[in-house]
């Protein structure tokens, strides 16, 4: 799952003040269809806190990772198109036509769901051929460092695992966490450029408009 990966290793650079490396790898995480990075640099560059402001991106940023209408994510779009001029609304919804054919659910998160359903065909096709799978945090937390001789020489370092696991087994695991990664994506459609979502009518409103 390239966009849970480089998302982490993004998010872990901003946090130790490497900003440009950070976001680049957000953006290689954006394009793998990662909501959270994409939300991430929404944040960043609407605010300037670790990126040179540039508030017509941010919200080409929020409004990617608002469009499989998670509610906090539409809460912050919501939030950052108020506080944004009508020339910076403008702005934005230029720069999200032009970028969500990159990294719009259209494109970036079909991508990623068939990388991983090949990559899960695989795993499971392996275990005709005797193969096992090791992912750390996963199928266990130890990494074990194996030393020795063999075709890389007396030397050699190799990571070994303490806990292999059949693919079938694997995969039965990463499934609902891949499902939760794509939730909200089935049926998606993409019409026309950003708009502000109205606020919901209030119970006195809709009393009114009973009568």
């Amino acid at each position: 799952m390239p966009g849970v990966y480089y998302y982490c290793a993004g998010a872990r650079n901003l946090a130790l003040g490497h900003y440009a490396s950070g976001l680049s790898l957000l953006e290689v995480a954006a394009a793998w269809g990662s909501k959270p990075a994409q939300f991430t640099l929404g944040v960043a560059y609407f605010n300037g806190d670790v990126a040179a402001k540039n508030r017509p991106l941010g919200l080409a940023w929020l409004g990617l990772a608002a469009e499989r209408n998670d509610p906090s994510y539409q809460a912050i779009f919501q939030s950052a198109w108020h506080k944004a001029t009508s020339a910076e609304q403008a702005d934005g919804n230029r720069l999200w036509r032009a970028m969500r054919s990159k990294y719009g659910d259209a494109h970036a998160a079909v991508r990623a769901r068939r990388h991983y359903l090949y990559l899960r065909g695989q795993m499971i096709s392996g275990e005709a051929f005797g193969a096992h799978w090791c992912i750390g945090g996963l199928t266990g937390t130890n990494m074990a460092r194996a030393h020795g001789g063999g075709p890389r020489g007396r030397d050699s370092t190799e990571v070994g695992c303490t806990n292999e696991t059949s693919g079938s087994v694997l995969v039965n695991q990463m499934d609902s966490y891949a499902a939760s990664l794509f939730e909200g994506m089935e049926g998606h459609v993409t019409v026309g450029p950003l708009q502000q979502v109205p606020a919901p009518a209030s119970p006195r409103e809709k009393a009114g408009k009973q009568h």
